[in-house]
């Protein structure tokens, strides 16, 4: 008991309106999660 578990990284490819507004805001919200990267073409 007390253990803690490493968040699991997360990366995200692409960051148009669906990355910024959605999927960004919701893995930074997930306790256990950590945005870790964003690759994007431009």
């Amino acid at each position: 008991m007390g253990e803690t578990v490493p968040a699991l990284r997360v990366d995200l490819a692409g960051y148009g309106v669906a990355g910024a507004l959605f999927h960004a805001p919701l893995i930074a919200a997930t306790p256990g999660l950590r945005l870790s990267a964003v690759v994007t073409r431009s």
